[in-house]
């Protein structure tokens, strides 16, 4: 049974995927909207990836795909491997708040899609403290806009072409004593009802 918690939530439009708008970090409780998608789009995106790509993780008979770092993650619109995380006090221009830390995430994505994705930087989101409720998570610190972009870091709203591949980073403000994090992408369509969800564990200092 899927988590009954406030999720991101993964679309497609037509021929296109990717994800909506981001709701405040840390909030744990506000719904991010959709974009749209049809029913057929849903079954058509299936069949058409399951040729494609497809060495990955993919989700189990429940819904849910787990991974580690190194490990490619094969969702029904592209691949995804988290390649290392480390924390730091600032990255760029963003500095952490007091009793808070950056959290750096470095990842690969591959599109295995037939039509190009649109994304968005709130694709990604991590869960720092399973345990409060409502469960405690953070999206990346520019998921609003591009204020805060540096370096490597994905755009608050950025393309990915037919079978391009593409390394950036996550960067995310979580609190200072946070060790164990999940990076989570979830499916969600047109219908109201979600796909998969695919996690990735990692502990950081």
């Amino acid at each position: 049974m899927k988590k009954q918690w406030t999720a991101l939530f993964c679309t497609a439009a037509l021929i296109l995927g990717g994800c909506g708008s981001s709701a405040p970090a840390g909030s744990g409780d506000t719904e991010k909207p959709a974009e749209t998608a049809t029913t057929e789009t849903q079954e058509t995106t299936e069949q058409s990836t399951s040729s494609r790509g497809g060495d990955g993780i993919k989700a189990n008979d429940e819904g849910y795909a787990y991974g580690y770092i190194g490990d490619k993650m094969s969702n029904a619109f592209f691949d995804f491997t988290v390649n290392s995380a480390e924390t730091a006090q600032t990255y760029g221009d963003y500095t952490a708040a007091e009793g808070k830390k950056l959290l750096i995430v470095d990842i690969t994505l591959q599109n295995t899609f037939r039509g190009s994705l649109p994304m968005f930087a709130s694709d990604f989101y991590v869960v720092y403290d399973w345990n409060s409720d409502p469960v405690s998570y953070a999206d990346p610190i520019n998921a609003e806009n591009d204020d805060h972009t540096s370096g490597d870091m994905f755009k608050s709203e950025y393309s990915l072409a037919i079978n391009e591949t593409m390394n950036g980073v996550a960067v995310y403000e979580i609190p200072a004593e946070s060790r164990d994090i999940t990076l989570l992408f979830d499916e969600y369509f047109e219908n109201e009802e979600y796909g998969d969800t695919y996690e990735v564990d990692f502990t950081v200092q």
